[in-house]
């Protein structure tokens, strides 16, 4: 998912699991003390989620579009369990909607669904989880702004909702209320979804990006949008293994260990050194090696 504007506050709650109670809460049932370790968390605009080791959905934060779907508009101070929902192994948080992906590869959605975000064939929000029509065996999920991403065990991508810079890759920019699948592109291991545009890593390591362009982002050589997969440039012959894709910038990391990334720079996201934006993948500076934990979302296993 897109690393926007975060709400400072959810990620300060994010950290305090991590770091003071050591990925665990305490939570209060029945006058009865529970602690609950989360082994998967994520954060949207201004909400959180996360995945409890037993498969429940915990969410918290802004809910006027039902983002946190426990049946409820009002916002939360703490987090609260969707009780609805279970047997979940990966959440993603969009800008005010969220997808789950549980055991058995169904997709479960909720929250804003003005462009037909959630998947379920129609754009009228919800706040509890609904099915995602048509998935089966998928394997991971994204969420973009106002689109979202699920890549199956075949190596197909789909996607759905937000298509005004062509970023669901179906040659079109047209907005979908179910999902359709990427043109072009197969045998795909990792997917992440920027602002408006999207990225997908095959299986030999080799990148793809789509959508919008106007920074740069796709890495192709030129500030064009496309609504098909075109290939990232100026890799050589290096290997990707790890991608994230940024608001309008998009990063990697080769099997070398090196950082690459390409976009906006305003705010130095390449980190190059400069502020100028890149539309072809260039290093980082003072990189020789990249931790391996690079990751579209955060996870704790």
């Amino acid at each position: 998912m897109y690393r926007r504007r975060k709400n400072f506050i959810s990620i300060i709650i994010i950290i305090t699991f991590i770091i003071v109670n050591n990925v665990y809460i305490k939570y209060i049932n029945n006058n009865e003390e529970e602690r609950i370790k989360f082994v998967y968390i994520d954060a949207g605009y201004s909400h959180s989620a996360a995945v409890s080791e037993n498969g429940y959905v915990w969410t918290w934060g802004a809910n006027y579009n039902g983002q946190l779907g426990n049946g409820r508009k009002e916002a939360s101070l703490l987090p609260v369990q969707i009780k609805s929902l279970t047997k979940v192994k990966m959440i993603s948080a969009g800008d005010n909607h969220t997808i789950s992906l549980k055991n058995d590869g169904t997709v479960w959605s909720w929250g804003s669904n003005r462009y037909g975000q959630l998947g379920i064939g129609s754009i009228k929000d919800s706040n509890k989880p609904k099915k995602v029509v048509g998935l089966e065996n998928t394997v991971m999920v994204a969420c973009g702004n106002g689109f979202s991403m699920a890549l199956k065990a075949d190596g197909s991508v789909w996607s759905w909702g937000y298509n005004n810079a062509g970023q669901l890759g179906d040659a079109s920019t047209e907005n979908k209320n179910i999902p359709v699948q990427v043109v072009g592109i197969n045998n795909i291991k990792c997917i992440s979804a920027g602002k408006n545009h999207a990225l997908a890593l095959r299986n030999d390591g080799v990148l793809f990006a789509w959508g919008n362009n106007n920074a740069g982002q796709l890495g192709d050589g030129t500030r064009e949008t496309s609504i098909i997969p075109k290939q990232v440039s100026n890799f050589g012959l290096e290997i990707i293994k790890k991608i994230a894709a940024g608001s309008n910038h998009s990063i990697a990391i080769t099997t070398d260990g090196d950082l690459w990334a390409w976009g906006t720079n305003k705010q130095g996201n390449i980190g190059d050194g400069t502020t100028v934006d890149k539309d072809i993948p260039v290093k980082s500076l003072h990189t020789t090696s990249a931790q391996d934990n690079l990751e579209a979302t955060v996870s704790f296993v």
